[in-house]
């Protein structure tokens, strides 16, 4: 069993894993700096995971679900809990 840390160690970088929208396939990516956009991680989770560059995607966080908006931090979120945060890609809706 492991043990999350309460926040990320100072200057730390953080590891985001990203599952795609229907859980069959997750990327690991490591040293990730805390102000690294959304949008940033959409990005390299997108060309790992191999999805469609036509598609508007965005990204959802696993324990919260809620949907992150394009400017948000990972460090907001990753640094809540641990230096380690989960996310799944999802079509963009059109709803903002």
């Amino acid at each position: 069993m492991s043990t999350l840390l309460e926040s990320p160690p100072s200057g730390g970088l953080l590891t985001v894993e990203v599952n795609d929208p229907i859980g069959q396939q997750s990327v690991l990516l490591e040293g990730l700096r805390p102000s690294a956009t959304v949008t940033e991680v959409v990005n390299r989770a997108k060309a790992e995971l191999k999805l469609n560059d036509g598609v508007d995607w965005n990204l959802r966080e696993e324990r919260s679900s809620r949907l992150m908006s394009e400017r948000q931090r990972i460090g907001d979120v990753a640094g809540e809990t641990s230096p380690h945060a989960r996310f799944t890609m999802q079509p963009d809706a059109g709803l903002g």
